[in-house]
């Protein structure tokens, strides 16, 4: 059985992927899309074959991407540099952070645990397995938010 709303929303998934679409973009053309719809139906066409014909009209997810890729290159590398300066940040915060929580270690006596580094200097010692948990920690969340953001829509099985 043909569900209409769930391959809509594969396509506005599929098409979300792409860093130069945004909300707007996609809700256009997915007014465009049932418009198009509409007056396939209103030729006795049947909705699953209204849906293929128009997703078909309007071209292929990668063609989509490649013209929004042209028109909306600005906002293509305002995303990159802001995601080159956080990773900048947060590699240059990690040091400091695991130095800190690594202080009641340092304070209870257990040297064994520590490497110094050129950053930190030896006032402040760096427990290597924190540190690398640290990363893989903020590496997880970037991970869960780039890959599962779905805008209010479940992907379909």
């Amino acid at each position: 059985m043909f569900e209409l709303n769930r391959q809509v929303d594969q396509f506005r998934s599929e098409l979300l992927t792409n860093q130069a679409m945004d909300e707007t973009d996609v809700n256009e053309l997915l007014t465009h899309m049932r418009e198009e719809m509409d007056l396939l139906q209103e030729r006795d066409l049947s909705e699953e074959e209204s849906f293929w014909i128009a997703r078909h009209r309007l071209g292929d997810t990668d063609a989509i991407h490649t013209e929004f890729s042209k028109v909306n290159h600005a906002r293509v590398w305002r995303k990159r540099v802001m995601w080159l300066l956080l990773g900048y940040f947060i590699f240059s915060m990690v040091p400091k952070l695991a130095g800190l929580l690594t202080l009641p270690f340092y304070l209870l006596d257990t040297k064994w645990l520590f490497i110094t580094t050129p950053i930190m200097g030896d006032r402040w010692p760096i427990a290597l397995p924190l540190y690398v948990l640290i990363l893989m920690a903020i590496g997880s969340v970037f991970y869960y938010m780039c890959h599962h953001k779905n805008n209010g829509y479940t992907n379909p099985p």
